[in-house]
C-alpha cells in the first residue's frame, strides 16, 4: 500500500510554498502613498516577484504570486513601470532596497508606523 505525501513534490517537479496572505495587510498596503520619491499618488499592492537568499525570498514562477509579505505601496504608474523596466533594474535606478522595506512593512503592521517606514525608505535614496 502506498502512501501519499501532498506536501512533498514528485522528483522533477517543482515545489511550491504555501503563499502567506493578509486581506488586511493589503488594505493597509493601499492607504499609504506611492513609495517612489516624489510621489504622493494613492498605491495599491505591488507584489515583488524578484529572489533574494539574503532576505530569505524564494522566486516565484509563471501565475504563481508571491506570499503578503513581499508587498509595496505604488501607485498604478509606477506599478506599471516597475513590470515594464524589470524589478531589479526598477528599484536599483530609485536606490530602494525593495524586500527590506517589505519586510519592514510587514513588522510594522500599524498604519502609523508604516508611514514612517516609506518616508524613511524614500528619504534614504
Amino acid at each position: 500500500m502506498a502512501t501519499r505525501m501532498s506536501n512533498l513534490a514528485e522528483p522533477g517537479t517543482r515545489w511550491k510554498a504555501p503563499r502567506t496572505r493578509s486581506a488586511a495587510h493589503l488594505r493597509r498596503i493601499r492607504l499609504l502613498p506611492c513609495l517612489v520619491p516624489g510621489c504622493y499618488r494613492q498605491a495599491e499592492a505591488a507584489h515583488v516577484r524578484m529572489p533574494s537568499a539574503a532576505h530569505g525570498k524564494r522566486g516565484t514562477g509563471i501565475g504563481e504570486k508571491p506570499s503578503d509579505q513581499w508587498v509595496l505601496p505604488l501607485c498604478h504608474s509606477h506599478h506599471m513601470a516597475q513590470h515594464d523596466e524589470g524589478e531589479r533594474r526598477f528599484w536599483t535606478r530609485l536606490g530602494i532596497d525593495p524586500l527590506s522595506v517589505a519586510i519592514d512593512l510587514w513588522i510594522a503592521r500599524h498604519l502609523d508606523d508604516m508611514v514612517k517606514v516609506v518616508a524613511r525608505a524614500r528619504r534614504w535614496r
